[in-house]
């Protein structure tokens, strides 16, 4: 009994060694790779007017407006949705998970980012 827990127990850091060796090779799994500029001020800018999915669900930008320090807001079309998180994405950054807060027909995402604009 005892060497049947050995074995596996050297099974299992072997296993995880192996997948460690893996992602030292190949990087980190594409859902974890966030694109940066989906933090950024300026990203954001450029899409008022333009649309977003959130879950799937064509959603305008409405405004993008700054706040105190590195902090912005993006103001969305909140009639389709309930607050909560939601996968929001863009062909210009990809997916984010974004807290959206929804009143009435009003979307809203606050950002307190430390990611500089260039």
């Amino acid at each position: 009994m005892n060497s049947l827990v050995h074995c596996v127990s050297r099974r299992a850091l072997l296993g995880a060694a192996a997948a460690l060796g893996t992602l030292a090779a190949t990087g980190t799994p594409a859902r974890a790779q966030i694109d940066q500029s989906a933090y950024k001020f300026a990203t954001w800018l450029g899409l008022v007017g333009q649309q977003v999915l959130v879950d799937g669900v064509p959603t305008y930008v409405r405004s993008v407006s700054p706040g105190i320090g590195k902090a912005f807001h993006v103001s969305m079309d909140g009639s389709a949705l309930a607050e909560g998180l939601w996968q929001v994405s863009h062909s210009t950054f990809g997916i984010v998970d974004l807290f959206i807060s929804v009143q009435g027909d009003h979307a809203l995402c606050t950002f307190n980012t430390l990611v500089k604009d260039q």
